[in-house]
């Protein structure tokens, strides 16, 4: 394991790249939308 990502609740993952994570939600009126969002590894 290298770490733990916490990502908004019913965001459902379709891959991690190198500096953002892309992923599918849906909200409360059942509206889809694809979202990508930065990740900062941090790495030193």
């Amino acid at each position: 394991m290298l770490g733990f990502v916490e990502t908004p609740a019913g965001l459902m993952i379709f891959e991690i790249g190198e500096d953002y994570i892309l992923g599918h939600s849906m909200d409360e009126l059942g509206v889809e939308s694809i979202q990508v969002w930065p990740l900062d590894r941090g790495g030193g």
